[in-house]
C-alpha cells in the first residue's frame, strides 16, 4: 500500500449494516457483500473495535451474519440513528469522535457523521446506469472519502494484514 499522507488515528468503525450487503432494490432480502467475511475477521484481527449501526434492526442483523458464518459475538450492534449511535459509542469507547470511522452508504449518515466530528466514509454503489452515476455523485459531495469495496478499507489501517 500506498500513502501520501499520514495515516488517520482510528478508534474505531460504526458500519452501517446496509454497507455488509450487496445492493438490492427496496423490499429484497440482503445477501453478505463478496469479502464482508474476510473483512470482518480481519479487522476484528487487528483489534479495532466495530459496532455495526442496524437500521433494519439488530436481530436481522445477527442472523444475516451468523448464516456467513460470522461470529456476531465479537461485535457491538446498536439500532439507533447515526448521530445516537455515534454519541453512545464514542462514550462507551472513551473515543473522540474524530477518531471514529463511519463507514455508510446513506446520505442522511454521512452528514450526520460529519456534523459529529465523525470521518465520514462512503460505500459507493455498483455501477449501472444512471441512477448509480447519481447516487455515487450525491454520495461523494457528502462524504470525507469513498470506498467501493470492504476490502478498500484496509487503507485506513497500516498494519492490518488479512
Amino acid at each position: 500500500l500506498c500513502y501520501l499522507v499520514e495515516p488517520l488515528d482510528i478508534a474505531g468503525i460504526l458500519l452501517d449494516a446496509d454497507v455488509l450487503l450487496e445492493d438490492r432494490q427496496a423490499g429484497e432480502k440482503g445477501s453478505l457483500r463478496g469479502g464482508c467475511k474476510d473483512f470482518l475477521r480481519g479487522v476484528r484481527a487487528s483489534g479495532v473495535k466495530v459496532t455495526v449501526m442496524a437500521r433494519n434492526g439488530v436481530e436481522e442483523s445477527q442472523q444475516l451474519l451468523r448464516l456467513a458464518g460470522v461470529d456476531v459475538g465479537s461485535f457491538s450492534f446498536r439500532s439507533e440513528p447515526c448521530k445516537e449511535a455515534v454519541l453512545e459509542v464514542s462514550k462507551s469507547w472513551e473515543a473522540n469522535p474524530r477518531t471514529l470511522l463511519v463507514v455508510t452508504s446513506s446520505v442522511l449518515y454521512l452528514q450526520s457523521a460529519r456534523a459529529e466530528g465523525c470521518q465520514a466514509v462512503a460505500m459507493l454503489k455498483a455501477p449501472g446506469g444512471t441512477a448509480a452515476l447519481a447516487a455515487n455523485a450525491q454520495l461523494t459531495s457528502e462524504a470525507d472519502f469513498t470506498v467501493s469495496s470492504l476490502d478498500s478499507l484496509q487503507r485506513f489501517f497500516p498494519d492490518w494484514e488479512q
